[in-house]
């Protein structure tokens, strides 16, 4: 089963997308607006938990 994230790496946000279990379509889920890396990290931490990520996509 796919569990992915994509995520749209800017200076001021990143863009968040997650696909269904099926890995056939992706959908925004949210857009974190950058402040310091630890607090960045800890919105992506929280959301790679709860929806079980096995898979990040980053672009840049």
């Amino acid at each position: 089963m796919i569990c992915a994230l994509g995520l749209d790496l800017g200076e001021k946000r990143i863009g968040v997308a997650g696909c269904d279990r099926l890995g056939l379509t992706a959908s925004g889920l949210m857009t974190i607006h950058r402040r310091a890396f630890a607090q960045d990290m800890e919105q992506l931490k929280t959301v790679i938990r709860d929806r079980e990520i096995n898979q990040l996509i980053i672009g840049l």
